[in-house]
């Protein structure tokens, strides 16, 4: 591997500078511009004659300053947080799921089309909990075990009583906190989305 030249060395502190300046961008649009710029320095420096800090920094004086190409993304960038979309995303993955599911669905679809949240975020959004409040409704009545009995026995005889259980129940020692922590999650993840979304 070739040692870094006093170019190389100028060229990465400048990226460096300008990663540093960028920080305050949403994370697609950073990552665009970095990208952009990288290219264009390598274009450029193909075609200098020299490879060293007297030529290097005046190509990158021509890419310009760091702290006003960060300004100018800051300016240019679309202001998501103030979008509909993405101020009721946390909600319709909350509630949605009341409107027969299809309001957590188009939750859904939405955090996932959208750049605010980054890949995990839409995960832990899509996972917990699956269609919102209402999904846990519907999990906390399939725990709730009914028993349905019923018998015939010729006259004389005992009857032979025979038992169903529909759905099914778990112990109230797990069944009582493991409903706070489903309860309680969608709230935090609601809580984290929003979070994001607001830039906090």
């Amino acid at each position: 591997m070739p040692a870094k030249t006093d170019a190389d060395r100028l060229i990465g502190a400048y990226l460096g500078e300008l990663r540093s300046e960028l920080r305050s961008v949403r994370q697609p649009r950073r990552r665009q511009i970095l990208e952009a710029v990288t290219t264009h320095i390598e274009e450029a420096r193909a075609t200098l004659n020299a490879d060293d800090e007297v030529s290097i920094r005046p190509m990158l004086e021509r890419v310009g300053d760091p702290a006003n190409i960060a300004a100018e993304a800051a300016d240019d960038e679309p202001q998501r947080r103030r979008q509909w979309g993405d101020m009721l995303v946390p909600w319709l993955l909350l509630l949605g799921g009341f409107i027969y599911f299809i309001g957590w669905f188009i939750g859904l679809g939405l955090i996932w089309a959208s750049p605010t949240w980054r890949l995990r975020d839409k995960i832990v959004g899509t996972l917990v909990w699956p269609g919102g409040l209402a999904g846990l409704v519907y999990l906390s009545s399939a725990w709730v075990g009914t028993t349905s009995c019923g018998g015939i026995a010729p006259i004389g005889q005992r009857p032979v009583i025979h038992c169903v259980t529909h759905g099914f129940s778990v112990p109230p020692a797990l069944g009582i906190p493991l409903v706070v922590l489903l309860l309680v999650a969608p709230f935090a993840v609601v809580i984290h989305l929003e979070r994001v979304r607001r830039g906090l």
